[in-house]
C-alpha cells in the first residue's frame, strides 16, 4: 500500500470512530494522544507540531488530519 493511501485510510478510520481526546503528552521527538485508544507519533526534533496547544481540544479525526501537515 502506498503511503498516501495508508494515510488516507488511517484518517478515514479515525473519523468514522471520532472520540474526544482525553490527554496529550508531548516529548522531545514524540507525541502521545489518549482517547478511547492510544496513539503515538514520532518526528524529527525541530519539526514542531501544528496546533500543539489545542490537541486536547480536538477529536480523533481532527488529530488524524495532522498526518497530512508534514
Amino acid at each position: 500500500m502506498a503511503w498516501g493511501k495508508l494515510i488516507d485510510f488511517l484518517i478515514s478510520y479515525a473519523k468514522e470512530r471520532d472520540e474526544p481526546v482525553k490527554d496529550v503528552r508531548v516529548g522531545l521527538n514524540w507525541t502521545c494522544v489518549l482517547s478511547k485508544n492510544l496513539g503515538v507519533a514520532m518526528y524529527k526534533i525541530g519539526w514542531g507540531i501544528k496546533d500543539a496547544g489545542r490537541l486536547d481540544e480536538m477529536i480523533t479525526g481532527e488529530v488524524a488530519e495532522l498526518l497530512k501537515s508534514w
